[in-house]
């Protein structure tokens, strides 16, 4: 998926609110990038970024993989540990 292609699925009623707030937090390469590596599914965003232990630590690197340290940042402070 595109950015482009996220942005013309952003104008449908049935956009789900969630992928709306991606887009919103992180930009529309990340959201992209985010919904193509995971469509559906949860994820557990760690509360911090970097400096995490245990699966903190794994979760932020396979968030940092997919979307970088800044759209990971801005992730983990709005979503952190939910």
């Amino acid at each position: 998926m595109t950015p482009a292609d996220l942005a013309a699925l952003a104008t449908l009623p049935q956009f789900p609110a969630t992928a709306a707030e991606l887009l919103r937090v992180a930009g529309a390469e990340a959201a992209a990038a985010i919904i193509t590596a995971w469509p559906g599914q949860r994820f557990p965003v760690p509360k911090r970024g970097e400096g995490g232990t245990g699966r903190a630590a794994l979760n932020w690197r396979r968030l940092t993989g997919i979307v970088g340290k800044d759209a990971a940042a801005k992730i983990c402070r709005h979503w952190g540990g939910g």
